[in-house]
């Protein structure tokens, strides 16, 4: 039989072991905000400390520094910081207190001051295009040796600036674009703008082909790139490998590893663009029929098989 003290002490590790869940879900919502104001353009200090003072209220500069585990020199900047970003307001007491914006008025304040930013580079861009022209026309600039391309290589973090250098870079396509993905980034790419432009280039002449291990099952994501010529990548071929080729001048090599932020690496190398260009055109021909020919055949087995059930019957 069991005592009152085990019920009581198995009863205690079981709110122990619920107390414990409901931290860790609390520390991944606190890291997930964090991160959303940090993609904003706030630094780790300022995102910390304007969510301290969202959660605890109105205080004083000893009380945010004991909570953020921040020195108290380096926090009077950060506070200057967040002041001169109208997102907290101090008293005027002695000592004074601290108190931020709505975190939800401080996200719309943050997204409306990069949209604002965008328009300056928007007008900045026309006026650098505008100068440029005239210099040109009054400016004649005579160079006798041959033109060289520079072999230059980037390194890119972070999924929403690789998804945007691949955007860029497919849309500067003239003549073909190759890409070599599984299943998995297929499904991601399908997701943003890159499908559609895919779609375009295919429709404007690009030759636009893919190897995938997408499965012929999957016709909804083969439907929205039927431009495009798909086949299903070799077995024998690794599928972590993910690349990008643009008119066999310019690579985007995407990291498949195990670390949380995303990496990729451009490239115009000549000998690493050739060396991709060459395995990618021999997955190519190892491959089979194109995905959108396979769907169509296993549509006509399935057509085929009902007419032989009818018939029998």
């Amino acid at each position: 039989m069991t005592s009152v003290y085990e019920f009581m002490e198995k009863s205690n590790m079981r709110t122990d072991s619920a107390l414990s869940s409901v931290k860790v879900d609390l520390e991944l919502l606190n890291n997930k905000i964090i991160r959303t104001l940090l993609d904003l353009g706030l630094t780790d200090d300022e995102a910390k400390v304007l969510l301290l003072l969202n959660k605890r209220g109105e205080r004083k500069v000893q009380d945010i520094a004991r909570n953020v585990e921040i020195p108290r020199t380096h926090l009077y900047i950060v506070l200057q910081n967040l002041q001169s970003k109208g997102l907290v307001f101090s008293t005027l007491e002695r000592p004074a207190k601290y108190r931020a914006m709505p975190l939800g008025n401080a996200v719309d304040f943050l997204i409306d001051s990069y949209r604002h930013k965008l328009r300056t580079f928007e007008k900045s861009k026309e006026a650098i295009s505008r100068d440029w022209s005239l210099l040109q026309e009054h400016e004649v600039v005579k160079n006798t040796e041959p033109e060289l391309i520079e072999q230059n290589l980037q390194i890119i973090s972070g999924e929403h600036q690789i998804f945007s250098k691949a955007k860029n870079l497919i849309m500067q396509a003239t003549k073909e674009v190759n890409i070599f993905v599984n299943a998995r980034n297929l499904v991601k790419i399908s997701k943003e703008d890159i499908t559609e432009e895919l779609q375009l280039l295919a429709s404007e002449g690009v030759a636009v082909k893919i190897l995938t291990n997408l499965t012929s099952c999957e016709t909804s994501l083969l439907d929205e790139m039927d431009r495009c010529e798909i086949k299903e990548m070799p077995s024998h071929f690794n599928d972590k490998m993910y690349f990008i080729i643009v008119d066999r001048k310019e690579l985007l090599l995407l990291n498949q590893g195990k670390t949380k932020e995303s990496s990729a690496m451009w490239t115009n190398s000549r000998s690493f663009v050739d060396a991709m260009s060459i395995l990618f055109t021999m997955g190519w021909h190892s491959a089979g029929m194109s995905l959108g020919e396979s769907k169509l055949h296993w549509a006509g087995e399935i057509v085929l098989d009902s007419a032989l059930l009818t018939r029998d019957q």
